[in-house]
């Protein structure tokens, strides 16, 4: 029998989902989620009914149990004794990742997000496959050409950045 999920089952699976960078596998094997539940979910279906209001409630949520583990990894570093028994490094980078997604969940920025803003040509690109997938997902066939032509109108430079002439 299928398991069924509440509307606040998915709100929190969405959430999860954008703490781990969209990373549908990773996310449904550590909720206990069918992969292509949680993709189905990730492309709008079947979450009609999850309000932004429930989604920023578990963001915030969450995004307060990570900066309480911050901070408890943070206070271990300043601890002679918990010092001696672990780390000192897992325990920095441990706190910088709860950190990270704090921050993530928070829109605010990130290791993670910088990196992909700074590489324009990567963006450029998922811009590109994504206008393709929305088409597609309206029956249209876009070609990978033409979704540059059509993006160009909105970013000169894409044509120069991804190397399409």
């Amino acid at each position: 029998m299928a398991r069924k999920f509440t509307d606040e089952d998915k709100a929190k699976a969405l959430v999860a989902l954008a703490a781990n960078n969209q990373n549908v596998s990773k996310t449904a094997k550590l909720l206990g989620i069918p992969r292509k539940t949680l993709s189905e979910w990730a492309n709008g279906n079947h979450v009609a009914s999850v309000t932004p209001e429930m989604l920023e409630k578990n963001a915030s949520t969450l995004a307060d149990k990570f900066e309480h583990i911050a901070e408890v990894l943070t206070g271990a570093m300043l601890d002679p004794v918990k010092i001696a028994k672990a780390s000192l490094k897992d325990v920095s980078v441990s706190a910088g990742i709860a950190v990270d997604k704090r921050n993530l969940l928070r829109s605010l920025p990130t290791s993670i997000s910088a990196k992909v803003d700074n590489n324009l040509k990567t963006q450029y690109e998922r811009c590109v496959t994504q206008l393709i997938d929305e088409a597609a997902k309206k029956g249209v066939t876009v070609e990978r050409n033409e979704a540059v032509g059509l993006l160009e109108v909105h970013i000169p430079d894409i044509r120069e950045v991804i190397g399409v002439h």
